[in-house]
This record gives C-alpha cells, sequence and structure tokens, in this order.
C-alpha cells in the first residue's frame, strides 16, 4: 500500500474514531461520585432521556399525561408502569440512586431530568388513615420520604430493570 493511501485511509478513520467517541460520549454520563449512566431509549415510553445505572435500572424521565400535566394518581401511576414492564421505583430504588449522586455525604442531583420534583414511590405502608391506605412519596430535593393519603397530585417516574436484581 503507498503512504498517500495510508494516509487516506488513517484520516477516514480518524474522523470515525472521532464521531464514535462523541457520540459515547453524548451518551454516557458520569456522576460526580463516579457513577456511570448510559442514555437508554430501548423503551419508547421512557423518551430521550432515560438513562440506565450500573445496577441495569433504566431510569425515566417524568412520565407526562396526554394533558401534559406531570401529577398521577398512586394507582395510576403503578398501572402505567405496568402496562410496559416497568414499575415504579420502590425506596430501595430511590435510596441508591441518591447514593450514586451524593460525594462526601452532600447529594447533587445530576444527569436524569426533573429530579426535584416529589415523586411516588412503589411502596406503601399497611395502616390505613380515615379510610385510606398511606403511600410513600419521595421528595428528591430533601432527600426524604413521607407518606400521604393523598390519591393524586404528584409526579411518576418509572424504572425497568435490564438486568434482575440480587
Amino acid at each position: 500500500m503507498n503512504i498517500k493511501r495510508f494516509r487516506i485511509l488513517f484520516l477516514i478513520f480518524a474522523a470515525a474514531l472521532s464521531q464514535t467517541v462523541k457520540a459515547y460520549a453524548d451518551n454516557t454520563q458520569t456522576t460526580s461520585s463516579g457513577h456511570v449512566f448510559v442514555r437508554d431509549t430501548s423503551i419508547p415510553q421512557f423518551g430521550e432521556e432515560a438513562w440506565r445505572d450500573e445496577y441495569g435500572a433504566i431510569w425515566s424521565d417524568i412520565l407526562l399525561q396526554v394533558d401534559h400535566k406531570p401529577e398521577l394518581s398512586w394507582q395510576s401511576s403503578n398501572e402505567f408502569c405496568m402496562s410496559f414492564g416497568a414499575h415504579v421505583p420502590s425506596k430501595e430504588d430511590y435510596e441508591r440512586l441518591v447514593g450514586y449522586m451524593t460525594t462526601n455525604g452532600e447529594y447533587k442531583p445530576q444527569i436524569l431530568p426533573n429530579l426535584l420534583e416529589p415523586v411516588w414511590t412503589r411502596s406503601s405502608y399497611e395502616t390505613v388513615w380515615k379510610g385510606h391506605p398511606t403511600r410513600h412519596i419521595f421528595y428528591f430535593a430533601a432527600q426524604f420520604f413521607d407518606t400521604t393519603v393523598n390519591i393524586s397530585g404528584y409526579a411518576t417516574r418509572c424504572v425497568f430493570y435490564v438486568k434482575k436484581p440480587f
């Protein structure tokens, strides 16, 4: 192979490699604590801003209703997520996610969009208050769980496991 042909092939290879590295960088992000998230669009209902964590969980953005309101009832949230094989994240799912985004004891929301919205959790208490079961909600901004008897008014985020947790 002559030098000129080699140079042309090398330049083509370098350009292709540059595009591959850029695409990888656009689709992979690392938290300040070193945890890697990969953009994952394999579930159309999750949209373009779904991210897979190291545990194998694909996290959706806040899901919107047809009228673009983010609030669903707890029951509707669970039914919606289950309709495509996902589920409303559990307390343990959110605790793990917060751990990925915590460095030196400081929580910093990153990568996943809309992390400051209060969201439903899959967990519900066995207790009943005035005839209603209590439900868990998670406040990302303050990193704490609370209970509510409200039947609606909180956002929905779904999670799907690519690989089953241990």
